[in-house]
């Protein structure tokens, strides 16, 4: 094992400014990928513009070969971490860092999963200003084994890493499941083929309204001394992930008591991903909410699982969506909670669908915990390989 510098093994290089004329982009050719390309690429679902060879050329654009390593080098996005191997040939917008691997020396699998365990972002200097220097990656000290024995260890985390991704997609695939389930039994709760009765929200819940809205910080306090606080981070599509909870006293908590939340309130995004709904679950005991807005549906009208079905729609998201067109601030409010129409099929229905949920949702909640325990499996092994 030696030690080495980045630069020792790498190119260290990084795009170019994009091009600025719309028509130069289009579905054939090389991608052109951008810092905001990369979630979606690392998720397997990316769809990128493309830029044809030969218009690459007369702009002079670098097209950076297979294997490269991108992460963001300036930007909010250099502070999240994200590291991406190129699948293909492909040109590189100037906030990306572009690792070119000499691969007789290192494997670029190899180095790909040792940024993931030694994000760049720590080399940024200044949160306030995210920014990474070329020269500084360039510094990046590395404990090399020989080639091969550093293709071994990428192989080992490939295949565990892709058994977490088969997971997730399993995952993905009962969530697409229920809204195949929930479209067949009540059709699109927008257009509304099945002539289902359509009313103002504010007739079929008790409650409606925005949880505490202002500074919460100097009210945080740990998880053995407080009351769990939900923010819109929090929110997942019919979901909570309790997974990067806050916690505030339980006088703060006692006082708001209009933030207090039940089993079954049906929570609303006011911000971001506007609209988006996740239920309170069963057994979450006393909590509170920050900057969002609380439905608690009158249970002799609504079932809370259809209702966040119901919420979650692209359908109704977008006509939600539509009604926040004027609004400079783009924030979901109570009133267009409360004015907003649904349909609202029989009861029994409802709740037959609501059952169908729960069963799959038992299946769902084996399938985190299995693989919460691949999640730990993999860390474990990155731990070993390059802690």
């Amino acid at each position: 094992m030696s030690k080495v510098l980045l630069s020792d093994v790498c190119e260290i290089s990084s795009g170019q400014p994009a091009p600025q004329k719309k028509e130069i982009f289009g579905d054939d050719g090389y991608p052109f990928i951008r810092a905001g390309s990369l979630e979606a690429l690392i998720d397997g679902n990316g769809r990128t513009e493309r830029i044809l060879p030969q218009v690459g050329k007369e702009l002079r654009l670098r097209l950076f070969p297979r294997n490269t390593i991108l992460f963001a080098k300036s930007g909010m996005s250099a502070k999240i971490g994200r590291v991406y191997k190129l699948e293909e040939p492909s040109y590189v917008v100037s906030h990306l860092a572009a690792i070119i691997p000499h691969e007789d020396k290192i494997d670029p699998e190899w180095l790909k999963r040792w940024l993931e365990y030694n994000p760049p972002s720590r080399l940024i200097p200044n949160e306030a200003y995210p920014s990474i220097k070329l020269s500084e990656i360039a510094k990046l000290q590395l404990k090399l084994e020989a080639i091969n024995r550093q293709k071994e260890i990428s192989g080992f985390l490939k295949n565990a890493d892709k058994l977490r991704q088969t997971h997730k997609e399993q995952l993905v695939l009962l969530d697409n499941y229920l809204k195949s389930i929930f479209f067949n039994m009540f059709g699109d709760p927008v257009t509304n083929e099945k002539d289902w009765p359509i009313e103002e929200l504010k007739i079929n819940a008790e409650r409606i309204c925005v949880a505490y809205v202002g500074p919460c910080n100097e009210f945080y306090t740990s998880s053995e001394n407080g009351v769990p606080m939900i923010r819109t981070g929090n929110l997942k599509e019919n979901r909570l992930d309790l997974s990067n909870l806050k916690y505030v006293t339980k006088e703060f908590h006692n006082k708001q008591k209009k933030s207090q939340l039940q089993e079954g309130d049906l929570l609303i995004a006011r911000r971001g991903i506007n609209g988006q709904a996740a239920l309170v679950p069963r057994g979450i005991g006393v909590a509170n909410a920050l900057n969002i807005v609380i439905i608690r549906p009158d249970r002799k009208k609504y079932d809370p699982l259809f209702l966040s079905f119901c919420f979650n729609s692209k359908s109704n998201l977008f006509s939600l969506g539509n009604r926040l067109s004027g609004s400079t601030q783009n924030v979901i409010n109570t009133r267009a909670i409360q004015d907003h129409k649904l349909i609202r099929p029989y009861l029994y229905l409802q709740n037959d669908f609501s059952g169908t949920v729960e069963k799959v949702e038992a299946i769902k909640q084996e399938m985190y915990e299995s693989l919460t325990e691949m999640d730990n499996h993999f860390n474990a092994l990155t731990q070993k390989y390059f802690g």
